[in-house]
């Protein structure tokens, strides 16, 4: 009796270990799957911030040439601006 129930518990422990084992392998295809996933989505978050880095560096450098065509166009009224006045001090200081 004792010997048929201990050749019981090897079958349902070997059962056991065969279930277990595909359980496992299940998991492991899953976990790969998931892996694979996620590293492709990691792929193309970080293609879509390249592009959207790429994209505010372009802006910044159109922002920048704006700013500077404004600085160069405020420095050439104000030195037009001192001519005009350098010009008409002339006649007043030729006067006195």
């Amino acid at each position: 009796m004792e010997a048929k129930l201990e050749g019981r518990i090897q079958q349902a422990e070997a059962k056991l270990q065969g279930r277990i084992q595909q359980v496992e392998t299940k998991l492991e295809a899953r976990i790969q799957q998931v892996e694979t996933k996620l590293e492709e989505r990691i792929q193309q978050v970080e293609t879509k911030l390249e592009g959207q880095i790429q994209e505010v560096k372009n802006r910044l450098e159109s922002l920048r040439q704006e700013v500077k065509a404004e600085i160069n166009t405020a420095f050439n009224k104000t030195m037009l601006l001192f001519t005009l006045i350098g010009v008409a001090l002339a006649p007043l200081s030729l006067l006195r």
